[in-house]
């Protein structure tokens, strides 16, 4: 996969082409370079990426029974599991995984070296958490003017990334209506 110009310092992003498809290249690349890929699949779905990836042990959770998935909210199973089993979590939301992420952190068992994939997706309409919201004490200016907040909810998400010593993201980026992000980074 051959990376294009940086967007920001310590942030690059790979050429754009399906997303699917990006997804997978991504994930590939990083897993070949491991000697065993053990998968903390956060939005599991059906698993389709990582049956296309291929792993050494997996364990999905997903809010629905489906592809013998852990059937919990991904929330309630991360203050319990021990993420020291996993080198690889992934967080690949339909929205912004911002509150798996920090609980990822408080969790207190991930391992330095765990590779962590995410999804990051904003827009006007998309809706920021509250957890971020308060975690940035944005409330007040929140309520006022919620669209240009929510479009640009990526850059609190990439704060929340720098306070636990994330400084390097590398991401696909596909900008439009929505602004979808594709990327993972490395716990210090």
């Amino acid at each position: 996969m051959r990376k294009h110009a940086a967007i920001e310092a310590g942030h690059s992003a790979f050429t754009q082409s399906s997303y699917f498809t990006d997804k997978v290249a991504m994930r590939k690349q990083v897993c070949s370079k491991l000697s065993a890929v053990d998968v903390l699949d956060l939005f599991a779905g059906s698993h389709d990426i990582w049956d296309a990836v291929g792993c050494d042990r997996y364990y999905g959770i997903d809010n629905y029974l489906k592809g013998g998935n852990l059937p919990i909210d991904n929330r309630k199973a991360l203050q319990y599991l021990d993420l020291s089993q996993f080198n690889i979590i992934d967080a690949d939301a339909y929205g912004m995984p911002y509150e798996q992420i920090q609980m990822l952190y408080e969790n207190g068992t991930m391992k330095s070296g765990t590779v962590v994939f995410f999804t990051c997706i904003t827009g006007p309409m998309n809706r920021l958490s509250r957890r971020l919201i308060d975690d940035f004490g944005i409330d007040s200016e929140y309520k006022r003017t919620r669209t240009l907040f929510n479009r640009y909810g990526y850059r609190y998400f990439h704060q929340m990334l720098k306070s636990h010593g994330i400084n390097e993201v590398v991401s696909i980026i596909h900008d439009g209506s929505m602004r979808k992000e594709y990327g993972y980074f490395i716990v210090k």
